[in-house]
């Protein structure tokens, strides 16, 4: 079956989902949900998250501070990150029921609720000209995580949620071993 060109991205779907904090330029927490959170290098340690065009408060303030957090997305918050979409101002984590917290390395403040937060700092946006989105590239300074076994993350206790399309999240499935390099 063929696949439409505008609808063949969900074909990589599902989507980390991340809601990344910045700081207001009145020193404000800001928190917007995004679903294009991606590794994008491992040395440096290097994780990329799309944007869309047109003055979000996510990118101008990652650029104008030089940082950001990643705090990761589970099943207990999805639904209150989701109302952060529509919500702007000082008050809009407490208006969804959500608590900043300092970071370990920055000064930009992560989600307390949170399980996992990743903290940033900004080193470039890439813009490319013929797509609805840009790129803000951060190097990973610290990062912490409450779902850790033998220094390896576990999954089933993060509970990560992970979007699909529109309304649709799913949560990170079962795990699969496969060998590989041979």
């Amino acid at each position: 079956m063929n696949v439409d060109k505008f609808k063949a991205i969900r074909l990589i779907s599902p989507r980390l989902t991340g809601l990344i904090s910045t700081t207001n330029e009145d020193g404000s927490a800001n928190a917007s949900p995004y679903s294009w959170v991606f590794p994008f290098s491992f040395m440096p340690p290097l994780i990329a998250v799309g944007v869309g065009k047109g003055g979000k408060h996510t990118q101008k303030n990652a650029e104008r501070e030089k940082e950001f957090v990643i705090n990761l997305v589970h099943k207990e918050i999805g639904q209150r990150a989701c109302n952060l979409e529509k919500r702007h101002g000082p008050k809009q984590l407490e208006e969804v029921g959500l608590t900043a917290c300092d970071s370990k390395e920055i000064k930009t403040k992560g989600i307390a609720e949170s399980k996992a937060r990743i903290e940033c700092r900004h080193i470039q946006t890439i813009d490319v000209p013929e797509g609805d989105h840009v790129f803000v590239v951060g190097e990973i300074v610290a990062a912490e995580c409450e779902a850790m076994e033998n220094s390896l993350v576990d999954h089933d206790k993060l509970g990560i949620l992970t979007h699909v399309s529109g309304p649709e999240f799913r949560e990170v499935g079962r795990k699969v071993l496969l060998e590989r390099g041979k």
